[in-house]
């Protein structure tokens, strides 16, 4: 499945100041980032799954399929009523789109990368909104960029 199927699907995407993280983690530009076709298309494709899959639907550890071939998320409930994808806190859940959800995170995943589970507790979408949060432009960007890419 790519993201040229109708979906839906499910998005975990980091907010910018992620995503600038860590293009300062890897020492790349942006523009040196997306000049690496492959590379990209890895790394925002293992950002989504098939599938519409609700904050309220993650009860315990589970594994998904990314749409990045071979590779999983492991998404589990956090002590605290939140939401972890491999270990790291989902910020804001649970933002409806046209063809499946968005789930705002802190951090760009990484295969093989996980963190400890942190306490943060989930916001919603208005309160995404609120604090200035650009994840879901980024998730629509990251969508038609993948598709481009496919």
């Amino acid at each position: 499945t790519d993201l040229t199927a109708a979906g839906p699907f499910t998005v975990f995407a980091p907010t910018n100041p992620a995503f600038a993280q860590y293009l300062g983690d890897t020492g790349k530009t942006f523009d040196e980032f997306k000049a690496d076709k492959d590379a990209l298309a890895a790394l925002l494709k293992y950002h989504v799954v098939s599938g519409k899959t609700m904050a309220s639907g993650i009860t315990a550890a589970a594994e998904v399929d990314t749409l990045f071939t071979g590779n999983k998320l492991t998404l589990d409930k956090a002590a605290t009523g939140g939401v972890t994808v491999n270990g790291y806190a989902v910020a804001t859940v649970d933002v409806l789109a046209g063809n499946g959800v968005i789930h705002v995170v802190d951090t760009v995943l990484a295969p093989g990368v996980s963190a400890p589970t942190t306490t943060v507790a989930p916001t919603t979408a208005a309160a995404a909104e609120a604090n200035g949060c650009a994840a879901a432009t980024m998730a629509a960007a990251a969508a038609a960029l993948v598709v481009r890419l496919a």
